[in-house]
């Protein structure tokens, strides 16, 4: 019963982000951007990476000049942001691709660009391979969908990481 319910509160929040994303579209021609943070295991909530989000920003500000703040909120998965700017959506996905992949922790940043009719914008459309496991060079979906990795190996390296976030 608690994983169903977990299950139905994630499917909400989900939804909840679409519907933003969507209103937002309406009538706006810009590039949105969703910064989340993309922790493993059931707890999204996780402790101690409020940082990471704030870091997140401040790049995504730096690189995109005209970046501005939409909304921003904590749910189920976590927090979330949403921005909204207007470089076009595969120059600002290379730059979410650039700052996730700059450091260890920002693995753990999801920047998700949408162009302004809410379609997503994705990583394989620039080239790059699907995101790899946390914990081996496979790809994530794979590892997840196989439950390739226990839950104690994964809180092992988001305690490894928190100790070493970027500022």
């Amino acid at each position: 019963m608690l994983y169903a319910k977990l299950r139905s509160d994630i499917l909400a929040a989900r939804d909840e982000r679409q519907r933003a994303l969507e209103q937002r579209t309406a009538g706006d021609s810009r590039t949105l951007v969703l910064l989340s943070l993309n922790l493993p295991g059931r707890d999204k909530q996780e402790t101690g990476f409020d940082p990471l989000i704030t870091w997140g920003e401040q790049q995504l500000k730096y690189y995109i000049e005209d970046l501005e703040p939409i909304t921003r909120h904590t749910d189920v998965l976590g927090p979330w942001a949403l921005y909204a700017g207007n470089l076009p959506a595969v120059a600002a996905k290379q730059i979410g691709c650039m700052i996730e992949e700059s450091c260890a922790a920002a693995r753990l940043l999801d920047i998700d660009i949408y162009d302004n009719n809410a379609v997503p914008y994705h990583r394989q459309q620039l080239g790059h391979p699907p995101r790899s496991c946390f914990l081996c060079p496979a790809p994530a979906t794979e590892c997840i969908r196989l439950g390739r990795h226990s839950s104690q190996e994964l809180q092992r390296y988001l305690e490894r990481l928190r100790d070493h976030l970027p500022t």
